[in-house]
């Protein structure tokens, strides 16, 4: 699993067409990778297929801290499989998992600082309605 932004992906990869960059990331030896753009959600992409998953409109106060709360929340879901790499083969997953995720990211941009606006998860349930 390789989490980058939009600009890290380039950067890393020198490659200005994404679907090359990640095609790069993929024969490198990633089973995912989450690339994150901001307010346009999130591009999931596996050897199988590419998804992206819609962003969660909020009202940013501050964005500190808000890639690696959606990372963690990503890795904790992940994390709960019997078989994790069951992640990269499959999109039904990639979509609950990462929709998950970007509540989390979105939930840290309402509040301040990074480590006090990390929600709990009762926090994300409710957020989810």
């Amino acid at each position: 699993m390789v989490k980058v932004s939009d600009e890290e992906l380039q950067l890393i990869t020198s490659e200005a067409d994404r679907d090359a960059a990640l095609d790069m990331l993929h024969e490198w030896g990633a089973g995912a990778v989450a690339v994150t753009l901001g307010r346009d959600g999130t591009l999931i992409s596996s050897l199988d297929s590419r998804l992206l998953i819609p962003s969660i409109t909020v009202k940013s106060i501050d964005s500190t801290g808000a890639g690696d709360a959606f990372i963690g929340a990503l890795l904790c879901r992940i994390s709960q499989l019997a078989h994790p790499a069951d992640f990269t083969r499959s999109a039904e997953l990639q979509q609950e998992f990462v929709t998950f995720a970007n509540r989390v990211g979105a939930m840290v941009c309402t509040k301040v600082g990074a480590i006090a606006a990390l929600p709990t998860l009762d926090e994300v349930q409710e957020f989810a309605g």
